[in-house]
């Protein structure tokens, strides 16, 4: 960028805030000119905010036999955009299956939504899984880990007695 250099004139310099992370944030804006006091700078600071956030990070289910199905557990989206979000995904991988949401296609400007979580296993043992919600903002997608234990109930062993024919 160049600047006059006459005596008394003034320059414009544009800065832009393009926050990678949330909260606050500095930076220093350095100008290198031909006069004595060169450089100068000037301290920047701004508030980076993410598009939205969920009231969890994780969900652990309850022991549950194989092939049963639990009880919804809910996780909630804010929003915290001044407008819309609009929401492009909704998944549950592994034994874990999105039950219901009132988050797609969108959600209005500073309002909340939720995504309800069932878990079916279909192994004994610890079972795990995302669930993805994706919207079209930086720092999507936001992701939930979801982990649950599937077991086996009723019939724990068996005995077999010969009979001895005679």
């Amino acid at each position: 960028m160049r600047c006059e250099s006459r005596r008394g004139a003034t320059c414009k310099i544009g800065v832009t805030f393009s926050p990678t992370a949330a909260g606050a944030r500095v930076g220093t804006l350095t100008i290198v000119d031909s006069a004595s006091n060169s450089p100068q700078t000037v301290n920047l600071s701004g508030t980076g905010s993410v598009a939205a956030t969920l009231s969890r990070d994780s969900v652990t289910f309850a022991s549950r036999t194989i092939g049963t199905t639990s009880a919804s557990s809910t996780v909630t989206l804010t929003n915290h955009l001044a407008t819309s979000l609009d929401i492009t995904t909704i998944a549950a991988t592994g034994d874990f299956a999105v039950a219901n949401n009132t988050c797609a296609p969108s959600v209005g400007a500073g309002l909340k939504c939720t995504v309800g979580v069932t878990f079916t296993p279909t192994e004994v043992g610890t079972r795990s899984g995302v669930l993805t919600i994706g919207y079209a903002a930086s720092g999507g997608p936001s992701v939930v880990n979801l982990q649950g234990t599937g077991n086996v109930t009723g019939l724990k062993s068996i005995a077999v007695t010969p009979i001895i024919l005679r």
